[in-house]
C-alpha cells in the first residue's frame, strides 16, 4: 500500500470534514434554547426587616426580555417591583418562623421562558415588653394611692407578671404588688416629700422591662399662689389677653380667679370676666394699666400678685431696602469668565432681631454687553422691624456667596463666585487620623505648601450610608484659611452665631456632594436616614453604633494654630481637646453649631485637652469630626470658637470712605480684622451708608483702651483686596477715620411706569445703560413697584439710555407697531434738565413717565390626546394676573362644538419667571378628547386683571 505523508493526511481529513459539513447543511433554522432564571439561594432573616431578592436570566442564544417576580406560598407580602430583576419587601411579623417563596420567571426574545424559585425563612424574634408605671403625681397626706401598670405592652406576647416595690421614701404597705394595679396609703408629712415605686413586668418569653413612677405627697390644704404674670409693653390699640394659668395650688385644688384692673385716666378699658384664668381688655389709650389677681382654692385667699400692661403709640418701623449686585465667576485658575444668568440663583431675606426670616424676595441675574463677563441683580425687599438683610448668590459647580447686612435703602453687593474642581469617587478602604477604617467613599483634598503637597482635608462617607447601587461620589471640595485676606473674601455671613456669640474662625470649608445620578448627598443619605439613630454630631467616645458616622478630617491651618492656644479646650466635659463645628444657615446669615470635632496630632495622638504649648510652625494638627447627614443640608462648614472664655470686650471705630474727587461713597463693602494676623478677635463686616460711612465694632479679649486692626476692601475689577489699617477703641470713638479709594460716586434716577389709561404699570424691568464706557457701574437695573414707580442708582455725570425692557418686549412678541418713545428715554445726571427729564439736581433726576399699551398675554396650549389633558403656559405682565382662560374645543370649520372649557390661572409661586420679568403660569386641564377622525382644533379667550379680553389665535390639537 502507498504510504501518505503526514501532512496530505491532514489535508484529506480537512476536506473530508468540508464535505461532511455541506452534506450535513440544510435550511432549517436551529432551535431556540430556553433561557435559564437563576433566583438566589436560599436564606433567613427576623421578621421586620428589609430584604432584597436579587434575581438573573442567561440565555445562551439571545437575550433575556423579560422579569416576573411572584409570590408563590407563605404570608403575603407587597413587592417593591415585579418586572425587574431586583426586588425588595418587608418581612412580615411572625408568631414563629415562617418560609416564603417566591418564584422568579425570565422570558428570552423568543418567547422561551423559565422559572426558579427562592425560599425565605423569616425567623420569629422575641420583643421585650414595656413597663408603664403610669404618669408622676402628687396627692395629699392621708389619700389612697392607686400605682397604676395597666398601660404596659407586650405587642408580640403577653405579661406573666407584675412586680410593684418601693425605691425611695419612708417605707410604706403596697396592697396587691403582684397585680398590674397596687395601692398604698399616703402617709402625714409635714412638708412636701417624693416617694419612687417601680414596676417590673415579665413576658411569656422571660424578658423584663422596668419603668418608675414618682408619687409626691404634699401636707394638708396650703393656700394656693397667685401668677398674674410679666409685665409687658404693647401698642395702643391692642387686646391684652392676661394669663393667670401659672398660679398654682400644692394641694391641687381647683382654683378661682379674682381680676382688677386700674386704668389710666381718660380709657374706658374693663375686663370683660373678671373671674376666668384669662380676661381680656383693649388698652385704648397711652399709659400703664395696673392689674392684680387673687385665686382662692375654695378655702384660703392667696396673696395679690400684680403686674404693669404700658402701652405706647408706637409704630411698626418699615424697612424698604434696594439690593443692587454684581456678580464675577472665576475659573479654576483665578481667571474672570462668564456665567450663565439662567443658572444663577439669588435668594434676598429680610431676618428679624430673634434670626426670623420676615420677608423674602428672588434676585434675578442679568448680561450687560458693554461691561464684558460681569452680571448684574437688583431688587426691592420690604419688611416690618427688620434688623439685618441675608443676600445668597448660588451657581452649580460654583461657592455660594452669601452676605449679611444692616438694612438701608440701598445696599450694592459684590459676589465672587469661585469655581471649584470636580473630583469622582470610587468606593476604597482608607484609616482617618483616630485610626477609624472607613470603607466607602474617601476624598482626600490636597493643597501645594511652599513646593510640598499638603492634605487639609478628607471626607469619608460610609458605603452603608447611601442607597444600594451607588457606584461613585462627585464632590467639589474647597478648604479656606480665614487668615489670608484672598480667601477670606469667601467667608459667608457674619462672624456670628444663632446665640448672638460672636466667633473667631479656625478654618472654613466649601462642599458639594452629589451621587453619580446627580443627587445631592443630604437626599441620598436620607433615603436610609429612618433606618438609623445616629447622633447629630459626636466625637471619637460617643459615635453610634447602628449608623455608621460621615469622618470629617480637616488640618487646621499653620497661621490659625495660635488660636488654639489662646482659646483652649472648648469642652471640658468631653475628653480630648475640643474644637466646636457650625454649618452656615444662608436664611439668617449666621452659623448654627452643630457640635464639637476631637483634634489629633499628626501620628493619630488625640490630643489633651489642657495642652498649652502646640509649637505653632514645626507640629500639624487635624481635627476630626463625626456626622450624621446634618451637615451636607449646608454647603459651608466652620471651625470656630465663640468668644465667651475670657471677658470679651467690644472695640468700635467710625470709617469714611471716599473717592479721590472727595465724594462720599455707598455701598462699599468690607471687613475689619486684627493687624497682627493672629485673629484674636471676631471679623467684622461694614457696609457704608448713603454718608459713605460705617460704624464696625468687634469683639476681643480686653486688651486696653485701643487695639490696631485693619480695614479690608474687595476690589471692583479684580479678585484682590486693598488693606487700611485702622484703631479700634474699647469705648467707641466720634473720630471718623478716613480711606481713600477709587470708587465713582452713585447718583439716582427715580420715575413711573404707567398704561395709555393712566393705570400703573408695575412690575416692569427698568435698564439703564450708556454706550462706550465700560466702568463697572456703567449700568443698573430695577423693578417698577405695584404703584409703577422705580429707582436706580447710576454713575454720575454721564449720559444714560433707559429702556423699559418688559413692555417692549411683550410688545415686540406680539408683532404689534413699536414705537421706540414708549420705551426708550435718554438721561444725563448733570444737574441739566434734558428733554425727557422732569429734574435734575445733579444728584437725583426725576423722569417723565414711560407710557405703554396694554398688551395680551403670550399662550401656548397643546392637547395630549394620551394621557387626556389640556396643557400649557401663558405669560403675561406680573399685574395681569390672575387670568381667566375659555377654551372652545371644534371641528376644523367651526360645524361642530365639542366642548367649552374654562379655568383660572394664578402666577406661580416664582411670581416672575426668572427670564424677562414676566409673570407666568402652567396649566393642566383633565380632558377627555372626543372619538372623531376630524382634526381637533382650540379657540382660545383670554380676560387678564386688568379687565381687557384678549382673543387668541387657534390651534390644532391633533
Amino acid at each position: 500500500m502507498k504510504a501518505y505523508s503526514a501532512a496530505f493526511r491532514i489535508f484529506f481529513i480537512f476536506l473530508l470534514s468540508l464535505c461532511l459539513v455541506a452534506c450535513d447543511h440544510d435550511d432549517k433554522e436551529p432551535e431556540n434554547s430556553p433561557p435559564l432564571a437563576s433566583a438566589g439561594n436560599d436564606f433567613s432573616v427576623d421578621e421586620q426587616t428589609l430584604v432584597t431578592l436579587t434575581g438573573q436570566g442567561t440565555d445562551e442564544d439571545g437575550s433575556v426580555t423579560t422579569y416576573m417576580w411572584q409570590q408563590v406560598s407563605g404570608d403575603a407580602v407587597t413587592l417593591s417591583s415585579t418586572d425587574t430583576a431586583v426586588t425588595e419587601f418587608i418581612a412580615p411579623e411572625v408568631d414563629s418562623d415562617a418560609e416564603l417563596s417566591f418564584e422568579l420567571t425570565v422570558e428570552d426574545d423568543e418567547g422561551a421562558s423559565h422559572s426558579d424559585i427562592v425560599v425565605i425563612t423569616v425567623n420569629n424574634v422575641n420583643r421585650p415588653p414595656l413597663a408603664d408605671a403610669g404618669s408622676d403625681s402628687e396627692v395629699v397626706s392621708g389619700q389612697q394611692v392607686q400605682l397604676d401598670g395597666s398601660g404596659s405592652l407586650d405587642d408580640d406576647g403577653t405579661i406573666s407578671s407584675y412586680a410593684w416595690s418601693q425605691t425611695s421614701g419612708e417605707t410604706v404597705m403596697l396592697t396587691d404588688a403582684n397585680s398590674h394595679t397596687a395601692v398604698f396609703t399616703a402617709p402625714e408629712v409635714t412638708a412636701q416629700t417624693e416617694f419612687m415605686f417601680s414596676l417590673t413586668i415579665t413576658d411569656n418569653d422571660g424578658d423584663t422591662s422596668t419603668d418608675s413612677t414618682l408619687v409626691t405627697v404634699v401636707p394638708a390644704n396650703q393656700a394656693p399662689v397667685a401668677s398674674a404674670g410679666e409685665d409687658i409693653t404693647v401698642d395702643t390699640g391692642t387686646t391684652v389677653t392676661l394669663d393667670g394659668n401659672a398660679s398654682s395650688d400644692s394641694d391641687g385644688d381647683a382654683l378661682f380667679y379674682l381680676w382688677t384692673l386700674a386704668a389710666p385716666e381718660g380709657s374706658s378699658a374693663s375686663l370683660n370676666d373678671a373671674t376666668s384664668a384669662q380676661p381680656e381688655f383693649v388698652a385704648d389709650i397711652a399709659g400703664d394699666y395696673l392689674v392684680s389677681l387673687v385665686v382662692n382654692d375654695g378655702v384660703t385667699d392667696s396673696s395679690a400678685d400684680s403686674l404693669t400692661v404700658t402701652a405706647t403709640d408706637a409704630e411698626e418701623q418699615m424697612t424698604t431696602t434696594r439690593i443692587n449686585g454684581v456678580i464675577y465667576g472665576f475659573d479654576l485658575n483665578g481667571e474672570l469668565q462668564s456665567l450663565s444668568p439662567e443658572n444663577v440663583s439669588i435668594t434676598l431675606n429680610l431676618v428679624d432681631a430673634n434670626g426670623e426670616v420676615i420677608a423674602s424676595a428672588a434676585g434675578l441675574a442679568a448680561e450687560n454687553p458693554d461691561a464684558g463677563e460681569e452680571l448684574r441683580f437688583s431688587n426691592q425687599i420690604e419688611g416690618a422691624d427688620a434688623a439685618r438683610v441675608t443676600i445668597h448668590v448660588e451657581h452649580a459647580g460654583y461657592t455660594t456667596v452669601s452676605r449679611s447686612v444692616a438694612p438701608g435703602p440701598l445696599v450694592n453687593i459684590e459676589a465672587k463666585l469661585q469655581q471649584i474642581a470636580q473630583q469622582e469617587v470610587l468606593e476604597t478602604t482608607e484609616q482617618s487620623v483616630s485610626g477609624r477604617t472607613v470603607t466607602g467613599f474617601n476624598l482626600s483634598f490636597e493643597e501645594d505648601n511652599n513646593g510640598s503637597t499638603e492634605t487639609t482635608m478628607r471626607i469619608s462617607v460610609p458605603s452603608s450610608l447611601l442607597p444600594p447601587g451607588t457606584a461613585s461620589l462627585n464632590m467639589a471640595v474647597e478648604t479656606y484659611d480665614p487668615n489670608d485676606p484672598e480667601q477670606a473674601e469667601f467667608f459667608p455671613g457674619e462672624y456670628e452665631d444663632s446665640s448672638g456669640q460672636s466667633l473667631v474662625s479656625v478654618a472654613f470649608n466649601f462642599a458639594e456632594i452629589t451621587t453619580q445620578d446627580n443627587l445631592p448627598i443630604s437626599d441620598a443619605i436620607a433615603r436610609l436616614q429612618p433606618l438609623y439613630a445616629t447622633p447629630l454630631i459626636a466625637n471619637a467616645d460617643s459615635a453610634g453604633d447602628e449608623a455608621e458616622p460621615v469622618v470629617i478630617n480637616r488640618t487646621i491651618p499653620s497661621s490659625s494654630c495660635s488660636i488654639l492656644e489662646t482659646m483652649g479646650d472648648s469642652d471640658p466635659d468631653t475628653d480630648g481637646f475640643q474644637i466646636p463645628v457650625y454649618t452656615y444657615n444662608p436664611n439668617t446669615g449666621v452659623w448654627d453649631l452643630l457640635g464639637q470635632g476631637t483634634l489629633y496630632d499628626s501620628a493619630g495622638n488625640a490630643v489633651a485637652d489642657n495642652l498649652g504649648e502646640f509649637g505653632c510652625g514645626e507640629n500639624l494638627y487635624i481635627l476630626e469630626i463625626l456626622v450624621s447627614n446634618e451637615i451636607f443640608l449646608s454647603k459651608w462648614w466652620n471651625l470656630d470658637y465663640p468668644l465667651v472664655f475670657s471677658e470679651p470686650r467690644e472695640y468700635c471705630a467710625i470709617v469714611e470712605v471716599s473717592n479721590e474727587e472727595g465724594q462720599q461713597v455707598s455701598g462699599v463693602l468690607g471687613y475689619v480684622t486684627n493687624a497682627d494676623g493672629s485673629v484674636n478677635f471676631s471679623r467684622n463686616y461694614l457696609l457704608t451708608d448713603g454718608d459713605g460711612r460705617s460704624e464696625v465694632c468687634v469683639t476681643q479679649s480686653d486688651a486696653g483702651e485701643e487695639i490696631n486692626a485693619k480695614v479690608v476692601f474687595y476690589n471692583m475689577t479684580d479678585f484682590g483686596v486693598i488693606q487700611y489699617s485702622i484703631t479700634l477703641y474699647r469705648e467707641g470713638s466720634g473720630e471718623v477715620q478716613v480711606v481713600v479709594l477709587n470708587r465713582p460716586q452713585l447718583c439716582f434716577v427715580d420715575g413711573k411706569t404707567v398704561f395709555s389709561d393712566d393705570r400703573a404699570a408695575g412690575r416692569q424691568l427698568m435698564y439703564a445703560y450708556t454706550v462706550g464706557y465700560l466702568g463697572i457701574n456703567n449700568y443698573n437695573f430695577a423693578v417698577s413697584d405695584e404703584s409703577g414707580n422705580y429707582s436706580l442708582s447710576l454713575q454720575c455725570g454721564i449720559e444714560y439710555y433707559l429702556f423699559n425692557y418688559t413692555g417692549y418686549l411683550l410688545a415686540v412678541y406680539n408683532g404689534s407697531g413699536v414705537d421706540l418713545d414708549d420705551f426708550f428715554k435718554e438721561l444725563a445726571i448733570d444737574g441739566g434738565v434734558d428733554p425727557d427729564e422732569v429734574s435734575d439736581d445733579g444728584d437725583v433726576v426725576v423722569m417723565q413717565d414711560f407710557s405703554q399699551s396694554y398688551q395680551p398675554p403670550i399662550a401656548q396650549i397643546f392637547g395630549v390626546s394620551s394621557l387626556d389633558q389640556i396643557s400649557g403656559v401663558v405669560y403675561g405682565f406680573v399685574d395681569a394676573f390672575p387670568m381667566e382662560l375659555k377654551i372652545t374645543v371644534r371641528n376644523e370649520d367651526r360645524t361642530t362644538v365639542y366642548d367649552t372649557l374654562t379655568q383660572v390661572v394664578a402666577l406661580s409661586d416664582d411670581e416672575e419667571e426668572e427670564v424677562w420679568f414676566l409673570g407666568g403660569s402652567s396649566l393642566s386641564i383633565p380632558y377627555e378628547f372626543p372619538d372623531t377622525n376630524e382634526a381637533i382644533f382650540a379657540d382660545l379667550v383670554i380676560v387678564d386683571a386688568y379687565g381687557n379680553t384678549w382673543t387668541l389665535r387657534s390651534v390644532r390639537f391633533y
